[in-house]
């Protein structure tokens, strides 16, 4: 019987899978796995929220943003992303965490989103988790080498834990955005 801590794989309560399709991307490159990361996770939203004007931002763009250079992406880097996509319907903001915990990637992927964790795959990656089955201990992701693939939830969690549990969440529509019909509003009011 497989075991993750408090997870067996034959406990009768546990849920079903959570599973999300998010489109892959491939990397071109050694150190672009973040970026790629996160151009998957916006093409979801787009997805998502066809209606949304949330402007499908190039691989070099992410980049640039994140300050990703031959060495990889820092985790701070990721606060750049939120000054492009700062103007987006609904709003879109990136957060970089460390140990961040099993149960954060289970409540992000209950309410459909995906995260990207940072594994050590021998080498430091990252990875857009897709989805996690308690029944099978099996975490699904997306690799940006790979494609969609899988991995034991014992093997994720050693991987992960090697890189201090690193996870970049994304909070959609949380944030208030005015839009320009604020502004007309605001100008006319006093107006009579």
């Amino acid at each position: 019987m497989l075991t993750y801590k408090k997870y067996r794989a034959s406990d009768a309560t546990m849920t079903f899978p959570q599973y999300i399709d998010v489109p892959v991307e491939l990397q071109d490159d050694d150190f672009s796995c973040v970026p790629v990361c996160i151009k998957m996770v916006l093409e979801y939203i787009k997805q998502r929220n066809p209606d949304s004007n949330l402007p499908l931002k190039s691989l070099q763009e992410l980049s640039s943003a994140m300050g990703t250079d031959e060495l990889g992406t820092p985790l701070d880097g990721v606060q750049g992303l939120n000054s492009i996509l700062n103007k987006t319907l609904p709003s879109i903001e990136f957060e970089g965490k460390i140990r961040c915990t099993l149960a954060e990637i289970e409540e992000d992927l209950e309410m459909e989103k995906p995260v990207v964790a940072w594994l050590k795959m021998p080498f430091p990656h990252s990875i857009v988790v897709t989805g996690l089955d308690k029944q099978t201990l099996t975490i699904y992701y997306n690799d940006p080498l790979k494609g969609k693939n899988k991995i034991e939830m014992g093997k994720f969690m050693s991987a992960w834990e090697a890189l201090d549990r690193v996870l970049i969440k994304v909070k959609i529509g949380e944030k208030l955005q005015r839009t320009m019909i604020d502004f007309i509003d605001d100008k006319t009011e006093g107006v009579r």
